[in-house]
């Protein structure tokens, strides 16, 4: 009984079909846009408190 090697890799990252890569992109962008107004946001409420 021979012993058999292993798979390069037991689970692979799921990859986004070639439609949905700039439909991804776009919606990281708008979200790191929130982000940052969020954080403006938080700032100046900080200064009038």
């Amino acid at each position: 009984m021979a012993l058999q090697a292993a798979a390069p890799s037991l689970w692979s990252a799921p990859t986004l079909p070639t439609s949905q890569e700039g439909k991804h992109s776009t919606m990281r962008a708008e979200t790191e846009k929130l982000v940052d107004d969020i954080k403006q946001a938080i700032g100046l409420l900080r200064r009038h408190l």
